[in-house]
């Protein structure tokens, strides 16, 4: 009996071991399956450090939008073109340029296309000091509001890369707290091949320092852009010009001197007394005096405006600014059609500049205006020859 059971457990063992077998023998030949990686969360648009792209502006590329802005920087048929320093040192071939097109993916407060300006010394005329070494950085074009609706199209040259070109993006990041901050952005464009692309640029000073480093810096300097003519309305026929001029003014530029208190207090009753049929403005201190240049010299005056090379500021800074000064002359010029329009001159009185009705953010007007040594001694003239 012992002897029947040991066999049937034997036998019994027997089975468990062939099933085992078979059961490892059907694993093997199962395929293999991989267990996918979870995907990882996308980072917020807000928190994204980069949001700025570079293309190559085809009409392909450009059909994607309604709409896009576009610097141009040689507007030969306007008679319009970017003050830059840059372009004066490299130069640039209109016809041979390139067009690149910069997109966002969040809306940016600002965007500006900028360069380097090494000055090696010139005159500050908003401090009235000489600099030598300076190292300034021009805005080229600014666009404000730039959206991820309408890109920004600029021309585009080999050598248009950082020290000498960069572009910069001021972006504002909701962190929380009542107002906010503000985030500011530098890139190189970079062109490898048929590709371009951009280089973060984490620390700008130190990377322009790292290239200009016998440099010093000022603040930097809005874009501006050379006009021809600063009249807003150039092809009007002048009847008449009227210029004015504060008394004191006149009085210090008729002397040489100022050493003595009462001798320069006579030369301005003299002026005054000589102009008398002409004061049309009188305070205790000083007078306004009106001069009407004759026809010729209106007509002479109108076509010397009208071509006068000048320069453009539509986002002017507040240091500087022309009309900060008292003005030397005030220029009123009446049309035929019964309009009229103000011309001034700053502190320098040979700068002759039209404010143009628009604001920046710190309330500083746009203006347009140039330099003519011949048309302020002609109206000095006016002033002078009737002693």
């Amino acid at each position: 009996m012992k002897k029947v059971l040991l066999i049937f457990l034997m036998m019994f063992l027997l089975v468990g071991v062939l099933a085992a077998c078979e059961y490892a023998s059907d694993l093997a030949e199962m395929p293999s399956v991989e267990t996918e990686a979870p995907e990882p969360e996308p980072v917020p648009l807000e928190e994204s450090l980069y949001s700025i792209q570079v293309h190559w502006a085809t009409d392909e590329f450009l059909s994607q939008f309604d709409f896009y802005y576009e610097f141009i920087e040689i507007d030969a048929e306007s008679n319009r073109s970017a003050v830059s320093a840059t372009r004066k040192q490299f130069g640039l071939d209109s016809e041979n340029v390139r067009r690149i097109a910069f997109t966002t993916d969040i809306p940016v407060v600002r965007f500006s296309f900028e360069e380097a300006d090494v000055c090696r010394e010139g005159w500050r005329s908003y401090d009235n000091e000489w600099f030598e070494n300076v190292l300034s950085i021009n805005a080229l074009y600014t666009q404000i509001e730039f959206t991820p609706e309408t890109p920004v199209v600029i021309t585009w040259d080999d050598w248009m890369r950082a020290p000498y070109r960069w572009i910069s993006v001021l972006r504002y990041i909701d962190d929380g707290s009542e107002r906010g901050r503000f985030e500011e952005e530098f890139f190189s464009i970079q062109q490898n091949g048929g590709n371009i692309s951009l280089i973060y640029i984490g620390d700008l000073d130190a990377f322009l320092y790292s290239e200009f480093d016998s440099y010093a810096f000022r603040e930097r300097r809005p874009p501006r852009t050379h006009v021809i003519g600063i009249l807003k309305h150039p092809d009007l026929t002048v009847e008449s010009v009227a210029v004015y001029m504060d008394s004191w003014d006149l009085t210090w530029r008729t002397r040489n001197d100022w050493g003595d208190v009462y001798e320069v207090q006579e030369a301005h009753e003299t002026i005054l007394q000589k102009h008398t049929d002409s004061i049309v403005d009188k305070s205790e201190r000083s007078a306004t005096i009106r001069i009407i240049v004759s026809p010729e010299d209106a007509v002479a005056l109108h076509y010397a405006l009208r071509n006068l090379e000048a320069i453009e500021e539509l986002m002017p800074r507040h240091s500087g600014h022309p009309k900060h000064a008292d003005p030397v002359f005030q220029i009123l010029i009446s049309y035929t059609d019964g309009s009229y329009e103000q011309i001034r001159t700053g502190e320098w009185g040979a700068f002759f500049f039209r404010l143009m009705g628009t604001f920046t953010s710190h309330g500083d007007e746009a203006f347009v205006g140039g330099v003519s040594e011949e048309i302020y001694s002609l109206f000095l003239s006016y002033f002078i020859n009737q002693f």
